[in-house]
């Protein structure tokens, strides 16, 4: 379990959120074919985009909620 939470705290910046380039040039060393890669590397933009839009919606939800 330790070994994991390591591996995780690694793939975050200063903010301790996830640096989705750091994930990305990972897969891309992997040793492992080109296309695979290219569909890993776009599940984590697309978790990228996904957690911006979430974290901008909440932002809204509550900054309307205190209001």
């Amino acid at each position: 379990i330790m070994h994991n939470l390591n591996i995780l705290l690694l793939q975050l910046d200063e903010n301790l959120e996830p640096n989705f380039e750091r994930i990305a040039e990972r897969i891309n060393r992997l040793p492992i074919g080109e296309e695979l890669k290219r569909d890993m590397v776009d599940g984590v933009q697309f978790c990228k985009q996904f957690a911006v839009r979430i974290k901008n919606l909440l932002f809204i939800v509550f900054d309307n909620h205190i209001q």
